[in-house]
């Protein structure tokens, strides 16, 4: 599940993890539809169909999402 690895992300208030983790408007995409997915979370092809995106962009910017909150 996606949201596993953005899990710690959640215990942030919301606009802190917007600032420091999304650059662009596709991570604000990914952070709202993870968020609306709740604990179950959602597969990277099903955010990638919902956003109408590449699939293999997903895990990339997640990590990339992860590394900024480092």
């Amino acid at each position: 599940m996606m949201a596993a690895g953005l899990r710690e992300l959640f215990m942030l208030g919301e606009d802190y993890v917007s600032m420091v983790a999304c650059q662009d408007e596709i991570d604000m995409a990914f952070l709202n539809a993870l968020r609306e997915a709740g604990a179950a979370g959602c597969q990277s092809g099903e955010l990638a169909t919902q956003l109408d995106i590449d699939h293999r962009l997903v895990s990339r910017r997640i990590s990339r999402m992860n590394k900024r909150m480092e």
